[in-house]
């Protein structure tokens, strides 16, 4: 049907169409395809197109939404293609972050849990100039990825105050459910950052409060969750899982899982995922030395991170290696359905009083307990 309406469209207008294809490739390719709906209204409606192309754009609308919503628990793991945002600039973005690569850094490392696969397998640092240059060209945007990303230079760097103020900015937008984010892959990346470093931050506080804690690891828990089902990007996907697996196997954990939830096994099903979720995933495991497979094995074996002679999962649960990976995917995949509904029900918006009280106090250590609390936050 999807087909059939373009094609009516083309047919209504050849010219207007032959020349979106012509200047919007991307839109046509499966890994783009979420450009498609948002750049072609925004198309049509700037040529002041005919009510009849403009009837068959809002049935498209109707026909993208309706594809999302045959997948279970599709808010969750699906791109509802009707709500996608053309945030293509976004790539601009990582393109120039590129070109900054070969010239003199003064930060050590630029490093993030999220790179398409366009980065290299270990990012080089940002000038400051460069960040400033990116910050004056796509700051504009206020896109979480944008943000985050620079952020993160910025708290490498340890300029944390820079990279607060920017998480501030990324945060604010992506709190409340529905956002213009949750149907962007790169949006879903960016969340997934930001809710990271502020968990970060959270369980570095001297005074530590745990609710904040709670709050930004279901966030991050959610966000990471989602981008295991909606990546497209090979490496995206494949360090989606091995996130998830880090945040089963943080002690803080505890406090977002249901009890008697192990998440322990959760972390050896993350890591075989991160290890098989897709045809990349294996040469990737191995080429970066991350050897998710055995880390995996290891610790189903032993119940710990290295061999050992104590027996692990394989003597104390009847079921196999297998039937414990998929059956804690599906438990995971429950778990962070029920926190986005929670999330869909605005349990996780924070009003602005609230919310700057957290920054408010993550900026109180940040100017004194700085030594601490940067060491802290970057020992991850």
């Amino acid at each position: 049907m999807i087909k059939e309406i373009l094609k009516q469209i083309s047919s209504l207008d050849e010219d207007a169409f032959y020349e979106f294809h012509k200047t919007n490739p991307d839109c046509f390719q499966e890994s783009k395809r979420d450009w498609l709906y948002p750049k072609l209204c925004s198309f049509f409606y700037k040529r002041k197109c005919s009510d009849e192309i403009k009837d068959l754009l809002r049935q498209l609308g109707i026909e993208l939404h309706s594809e999302a919503e045959k997948i279970p628990m599709w808010e969750l793991v699906s791109i509802d293609r009707s709500q996608a945002i053309d945030d293509s600039y976004v790539e601009n973005f990582i393109l120039m972050l590129q070109s900054f690569e070969s010239d003199e850094f003064h930060f050590k490392k630029l490093k993030s849990p999220y790179k398409t696969i366009q980065y290299k397998m270990s990012i080089k640092s940002l000038s400051v100039n460069h960040v400033m240059t990116l910050m004056d060209k796509f700051g504009i945007y206020g896109h979480p990825y944008i943000l985050a990303e620079i952020a993160n230079a910025y708290i490498l760097s340890g300029d944390l105050k820079s990279g607060l103020n920017l998480l501030y900015r990324a945060i604010v937008p992506i709190l409340q459910y529905p956002n213009l984010y949750w149907n962007s892959e790169y949006g879903v990346m960016g969340g997934a950052n930001t809710f990271r470093h502020l968990f970060l931050m959270c369980k570095a506080l001297k005074d530590i409060d745990y609710q904040d804690v709670r709050f930004f690891l279901k966030l991050y828990f959610l966000f990471t969750t989602r981008l295991t089902r909606i990546a497209k990007d090979d490496v995206v996907q494949i360090t989606a899982y091995a996130n998830r697996a880090d945040i089963a196997f943080n002690v803080f954990s505890q406090y977002i899982f249901p009890l008697g939830f192990d998440s322990k096994l959760l972390y050896v099903s993350d890591l075989y995922y991160a290890y098989s979720c897709n045809e990349f995933a294996p040469k990737f495991s191995s080429i970066t030395g991350n050897r998710y497979l055995t880390r995996s094995l290891t610790y189903y074996q032993h119940g710990s991170l290295w061999p050992n002679d104590t027996g692990g999962y394989i003597d104390g649960d009847d079921r196999s290696y297998m039937e414990i990976v998929e059956s804690k995917q599906v438990q995971a995949l429950v778990i962070a359905y029920d926190f986005f509904i929670s999330y869909k029900q605005g349990a996780f918006q924070l009003d602005r009083k609230d919310l700057n009280a957290l920054f408010k106090k993550i900026s109180h250590e940040i100017l004194y307990n700085y030594n601490s609390f940067k060491d802290n936050v970057l020992d991850f």
